[in-house]
């Protein structure tokens, strides 16, 4: 684990289970994740958060409340044409820099899978971070959102309703990222916490 969110969230290795494959929900490691609150300072931007991600997402609310789920998520830069909002679409500063995948099982927390969770097509991705200025008391800050779905992250796409599972960052640092999440189909269903911390190299 890097420094700088070691604090808040950790992984628990539970003794005496053995588990296999990347994506271990409930096996053998079990989850610790403390919520994240408030705005992101005024400095932080996704650019550079390029890497591989231990993601944990604990429900808080909802029918899956009290349980979590962990998988990797892997983060690539887009590049510069798609990081700008498709032609013909209004410009508000709206950039989706970093594209990936994950494997997390979205199923264990109750969480809406809207399209393939694995797919790494930079038009279609898996995961899919945003990032948004917006205006606060003392000056422009990022809203950065990381959504999840291949569907929902599909190019050229706008969708007004249907189903959506998003991460919404409220602290970063070096060693990663963290906030709430919220999951539904037009309304919400389940929602949450979560942990990404950045794979030890």
């Amino acid at each position: 684990m890097r420094a700088g969110l070691a604090g808040t969230w950790s992984l628990v290795v539970v003794a005496g289970v053995l588990g296999c494959g990347s994506n271990q929900s409930q096996a053998a490691v079990a989850p610790a994740c403390e919520a994240a609150e408030g705005d992101l300072p005024m400095d932080v931007t996704a650019q550079t958060w390029a890497g591989e991600y231990r993601l944990v997402m604990v429900a808080t609310s909802g029918d899956s409340a009290g349980r979590s789920a962990s998988g990797t998520m892997r983060l690539m830069v887009q590049s510069e044409e798609l990081q700008n909002p498709p032609m013909g679409s209004l410009d508000d500063g709206t950039r989706m820099l970093l594209y990936g995948s994950t494997d997390i099982d979205l199923r264990a927390i109750l969480a809406v899978e809207v399209g393939a969770l694995d797919s790494d097509d930079p038009l279609a991705p898996g995961v899919l971070v945003i990032e948004r200025p917006v205006e606060r008391d003392g000056g422009t800050s990022m809203e950065i959102t990381v959504r999840l779905g291949s569907e929902a992250n599909r190019r050229g796409v706008t969708r007004f309703d249907g189903g959506y599972t998003a991460l919404f960052v409220r602290q970063a640092s070096t060693g990663g990222f963290a906030g709430n999440w919220a999951s539904g189909v037009t309304g919400q269903l389940s929602s949450g916490h979560f942990c990404a911390s950045l794979a030890e190299r």
